[in-house]
């Protein structure tokens, strides 16, 4: 179950549309998108609108949508992202807890302060995300939409100064676990949905993004006091 911690990972990323937006809705919108291939000069265009940085700060909600549930799980937090350093995903409601990606590594550290530390490079499926996810990140914060294409398949829709990505993974490990993503925005990225096989979903919007260097107070969140730490494999 290691490779459904990583995962937790990808449920978070990075960045407010309108939250009216309900999942009801992403379905049609969804084949709408997927049936229209990006193009080289869309995504050219798209790239040269988009703000551009190594690091940003921002908080989230998250409204995880199972199909179990009527009504989505939701959660409140902050996040920081470093190009060279990597991302610290920080849940402040309902409860606090905190997942920072770097280094190849996942650390975890729960509502009581304990750490875990797990190497993503020994489950397949998590190492295949931890090697798509940097290129991720850095596309939906820097702008840098381009290099998208060698992980993705990308599908591309705007009306007005609204656009959506739709990203399909090209990996096999990943497309088993997130069959397909949309990215939303209009001059900054702003919302990303997040599909799992079995229907389940995650939307995660995005507010008070600062494309900014970061503090020494913030980036000392990237290295966590380690003797509550415990390290898996």
């Amino acid at each position: 179950m290691k490779s459904l911690t990583f995962i937790r990972v990808c449920y978070f990323l990075i960045l407010s549309f309108f939250p009216s937006l309900l999942f009801a809705n992403t379905s049609a919108y969804d084949d709408t998108l997927f049936s229209h291939p990006a193009t080289e000069s869309t995504l050219k265009a798209l790239s040269s609108q988009l703000h551009f940085g190594s690091s940003a700060s921002g908080d989230f909600t998250q409204y995880r949508q199972l199909k179990v549930l009527k009504k989505p799980l939701v959660s409140h937090g902050h996040f920081l992202f470093d190009q060279h350093r990597g991302l610290v995903w920080q849940q402040l409601r309902p409860f606090k807890s905190s997942l920072i990606l770097k280094d190849k590594q996942l650390i975890q550290v729960n509502s009581q302060g304990h750490i875990q530390i797990q190497d993503a490079g020994n489950i397949p499926a998590a190492s295949a995300l931890e090697n798509i996810m940097p290129s991720l990140l850095n596309a939906m914060l820097t702008g840098d939409i381009k290099q998208l294409e060698q992980d993705f398949s990308i599908s591309f829709l705007q009306a007005k100064k609204q656009w959506q990505l739709g990203l399909i993974p090209k990996d096999p490990l990943v497309a088993k676990i997130l069959p397909k993503m949309i990215i939303e925005g209009q001059t900054s990225i702003n919302q990303l949905v997040l599909f799992s096989p079995n229907g389940d979903s995650s939307k995660i919007v995005f507010s008070h993004i600062q494309n900014r260097p970061l503090t020494m107070a913030e980036l000392n969140a990237f290295n966590p006091d380690t003797k509550k730490s415990k390290q898996t494999n």
